[in-house]
Order: C-alpha cells, then sequence, then structure tokens
C-alpha cells in the first residue's frame, strides 16, 4: 500500500524542516543536560536512600536515552529526509523505543514503590537495594523484547511519516502492525491505570514514622508522592500524541498524514523529558543547589 506524507497544506517547506531540525537540537539537548545532572546528583549525594534512589536513577537515565537520538533526527531534519540508510533507521527505532517503554516502566515502577512503602512497610523496610536493582533490570528487559519485536515481524520500523526520524510504521495497515499496536495501547493503559491506583493509595492519614537515616534525605515520603503524580502527569504529555497515532492508525484506512502532525509525537517525547528533572527541582532546594554544583555537608557525613 502506497503511503502518502503530507499534502498541500500539510507539506513542510524547507524553512519549516529546519525550525523543526532546531527544536531537536534545543529539546534534546536540554533533556540530556537536565537528566544527567539529576542523575548525578542521586548518584553522589543522599537525596533518598539506596534502595529508593535505584528507580529514580534509572529513570534519568532511560530519559537520557529518549534524547540520545536528537542528532540523527536533527540533521536528517535539516536535509528534509532520513540520512542514515535502512541499519541506521532499525537502530534508531529500537534505542529510542526501548527507552521510551523503559521511560513510562520507571514511572510506573515508582508508583509501586510509593504504595510498597505505605501499604507493605514490613516487606519494603526489609529489601535490599538489589531488589529494586531487580525490578529495574525487569523493566529494562521488557522495554527491549518489546522493542526488538518489530525487527522480527510484529509490527516494523520505517521512516515516520515527517520522514525525517524513524518509529513504527503508523500507516502500514496489516494484522501484524494493528495487533502490535493494540498490545501497546492496551498494556500500556493497564499499567498507568494500575500506577494510579498504587499512587492514590499512598495518601496518608497519620504521620509516617521517620526510621534511622531517613532524617537527612533530602526528599519526604509527601514529596515522593507529589513527584510521582507530577510524573503521571508527564507521560501524558510526552507519550500521549504517540498513543493518539496509534489508536489513529488503527481505526482509520487514511494513508494520508501532515508533516506537522507527524512532528509532533516525537518532539513532545523529547520535550517532555525536560519535565522530570523540573519536577525535582521544585521539591527540593537541596536538589536544586545539588544541580548548581553545591555539595551539601550533612550530619551524617560530618560525622563521618
Amino acid at each position: 500500500m502506497e503511503t502518502i506524507v503530507g499534502s498541500g497544506r500539510g507539506h513542510f517547506s524547507d524553512l519549516e524542516h529546519r525550525g523543526v531540525g532546531c527544536l531537536y537540537f534545543i529539546l534534546g539537548s536540554i533533556g540530556v543536560l537536565s537528566n544527567c545532572l539529576v542523575m548525578n546528583v542521586f548518584i553522589r549525594e543522599n537525596v533518598v536512600s539506596a534502595p529508593k534512589k535505584v528507580l529514580h536513577i534509572n529513570l534519568c537515565f532511560s530519559n537520557v536515552l529518549v534524547c540520545l537520538g536528537f542528532p540523527f533526527a536533527g540533521l536528517s531534519s535539516f536535509r528534509g529526509k532520513w540520512l542514515f540508510e535502512t541499519f541506521g533507521c532499525q537502530a534508531y527505532g529500537v534505542e529510542s523505543y526501548t527507552a521510551g517503554y523503559a521511560a513510562l516502566g520507571f514511572v510506573i515502577a515508582l508508583c509501586i514503590e510509593r504504595y510498597c512503602s505505605v501499604r507493605y512497610t514490613e516487606f519494603y523496610d526489609s529489601s535490599s537495594t538489589m531488589t529494586w536493582w531487580m525490578m529495574a533490570l525487569v523493566v529494562w528487559i521488557t522495554s527491549l523484547l518489546w522493542a526488538l519485536f518489530p525487527l522480527f515481524g510484529w509490527s516494523s520500523y520505517a521512516p515516520e511519516a515527517s520522514g525525517v526520524a524513524c518509529g513504527l510504521n503508523w500507516l502500514q495497515k496489516d494484522t501484524s502492525h494493528l495487533t502490535y499496536g493494540l498490545c501497546i495501547c492496551l498494556g500500556s493503559l493497564f499499567w498507568y491505570v494500575v500506577a494510579a491506583v498504587c499512587i492514590s493509595g499512598t495518601k496518608q492519614e497519620k504521620p509516617i514514622v521517620v526510621t534511622r537515616g531517613q532524617e537527612y534525605e533530602w526528599l519526604s515520603n509527601h514529596q515522593l508522592r507529589w513527584i510521582c503524580i507530577g510524573f503521571l502527569v508527564f507521560v501524558i504529555i510526552g507519550w500521549g500524541p504517540y498513543g493518539m497515532f496509534m489508536c489513529w492508525s488503527m481505526i482509520t484506512d487514511s494513508t494520508e498524514v501532515s508533516s506537522l502532525a507527524a512532528s509532533l509525537p516525537p518532539l513532545f517525547a523529547k520535550g517532555c523529558t525536560a519535565l522530570y528533572p523540573i519536577g525535582y527541582l521544585l521539591s527540593s532546594e537541596k536538589i536544586r543547589d545539588g544541580v548548581l554544583g553545591g555539595y551539601l555537608d550533612e550530619p551524617a557525613k560530618k560525622e563521618k
């Protein structure tokens, strides 16, 4: 089936392609830099205790990977077409979709972690750092598997309708693409609802008893809960356009889409990664100081 990429008023001019290319570089650079700075603070400082910080570090890393391919899409935008051949397209698709699925997975994992900290305190307090690294490993393996399926015939990767980035072939109208899209949409919706239910069940009716070591953490349980709520909103902002595109591709027989509509999902996904660090920065003055290069002397460190 022949696909039509933009026509008439929906077609991008050279100037508009360059504008999209600039957005790729700006949003991608901001996303990589901001998440690296926050990840560095989580690694080197006692933002939260060791078991809890694992998921936050992995979320930051997955957001970095979401943005990491921006030079390829940005350079292609300046030329108005994908520049890196079929192998580059497949590699770009696997990397970006692995990162995207993982970013969503770690937001869900953080909500589950918050639920366990409130409703299953004995298990939570006895869990080791390895427990949460195993959860992180499950998220990465699951994300990689779903990203690899299109290489083996379940859906496929191809230059997107904008022509300057690679991803799932939205305009492919066969059973393979439809079933893959249906599984992704229903699976994401299910786990998003699970995460929303978990975080709604973390509201405390009485103060939490602060355990040994928690008094030196930079984020309280209350702040962590609101950070997770913000992340659930960011998921809708960043990945909602992809979800809409996926649903649109399954319910319509049209093979025509404007260049503007095709360019929005990847730009929203990359731009939204900069919102996650903002959630941390707004929640804690110590994190703001840490990102700006300050090293706070905690009482625990002074005792050492």
